[in-house]
């Protein structure tokens, strides 16, 4: 962190102690010589004895400071809530966390960690010019580039999958190309089909079958009639597969459009917990999807979008998702200027 840091603001001074730390005696006066602490909350960091010292400094000099959270378990993160009930000390607890502070998740996906460093320096360039705002742009990241989509995008999001109206609706906010169903066109039975091309006394039947389903729209109970999208969305948080009824039918809904040959998108919600998006960690799923999509390869074909919580991640995260559908970057369009009398025209080399 440090290092990339040091990349985006060419000429910052960041002590760590790792590195710069000559006698551990002088930790408080590190803390008092900066203009602002970074407070990295990771498992056993509010029970190190070092660590609560530069803490208790920052208070007691009543320094400007910043919550960096590593959520990811793997790298020795956790939730928030269960790292904060490591510091033992009730009133300090209280004085550290009780303030409103804003946490910063540390992610090490490279287009979230660019946004992660983004509002980190913000918040360490506030501090040292007393409280002054500062907003960075960061030229090539994902925040800065508009997309567009060439051909309109159909989102199918399955009344059987928690969550994927909420989120097809989100995104179709903020792309102009997106449309959402929830309702999909009947077609023939996908195993008839199949057999038809074994079987020759199947063929017409099976042909039948496709003109009646076509020339017959589905319609749900509010009367909404059915479309052919272009695209599966598969919402994965805590609640996908988990409902014995619905969680079957998705998991028949999902099998159906393999084998239909149509596109299915993963979106996967990572940290959203605070949101209420009910997010969770990649490896629950292997626990609670129908073995049958697993064996069948469904998560080894593509990688799922993560979705983050925080509002500027969140940003990055449906972008990523609408590349993932075939956006593209907007092209700027070169802007002419006319000019009333332009004069004898010259020419130079160069």
């Amino acid at each position: 962190m440090k290092r990339q840091m040091q990349r985006m603001l060419p000429g910052v001074k960041i002590f760590l102690d790792i590195d710069d730390l000559r006698d551990v005696s002088e930790l408080e006066y590190y803390v008092e010589k900066s203009a602002s602490t970074q407070l990295f909350l990771s498992r056993g960091y509010l029970q190190s004895r070092n660590c609560l010292r530069e803490v208790d400094a920052t208070l007691k000099k009543a320094k400007p400071y910043q919550f960096v959270h590593e959520a990811d378990p793997e790298k020795g993160g956790g939730p928030l809530e269960e790292l904060k009930e490591e510091l033992d000390d009730e009133e300090q607890r209280k004085s550290l966390f009780e303030s409103g502070h804003p946490v910063t998740t540390w992610h090490r996906i490279a287009e979230f960690q660019v946004v992660s460093l983004k509002l980190i320096a913000e918040e360490m360039l506030s501090a040292s010019q007393r409280g002054q705002a500062f907003s960075l742009l960061v030229p090539g990241s994902l925040l800065q580039l508009e997309l567009d989509f060439k051909t309109p995008v159909v989102l199918y999001a399955s009344p059987n999958n928690p969550g994927a109206k909420e989120l097809a609706e989100e995104l179709k906010a903020c792309f102009s190309n997106i449309e959402v169903c929830q309702v999909r066109r009947q077609l023939a039975d996908v195993r008839q089909r199949s057999l038809a091309f074994a079987m020759p006394s199947l063929r017409l039947r099976s042909c039948r079958a496709s003109l009646v389903s076509l020339s017959s729209p589905t319609r749900n109970e509010s009367g909404e009639i059915g479309v052919e999208p272009t695209h599966f969305l598969l919402y994965l948080n805590q609640k996908t597969f988990v409902d014995k009824v619905a969680g079957k039918r998705l998991a028949d809904e999902v099998q159906a459009a393999r084998a239909e040959g149509m596109r299915i998108k993963l979106a996967h919600e990572n940290d959203g917990e605070d949101e209420g998006r009910a997010g969770c960690a990649f490896s629950r799923f292997f626990r609670t999807t129908p073995k049958e999509l697993i064996l069948d390869g469904l998560y080894k074909e593509q990688v799922a979008t993560a979705f983050m919580g925080s509002e500027m991640h969140r940003i990055v995260s449906r972008k990523l998702f609408a590349q993932s559908l075939g956006a593209v970057v907007r092209k700027k369009r070169a802007r002419w200027v006319g000019l009333a009398n332009p004069g004898p025209v010259q020419s130079s080399a160069i």
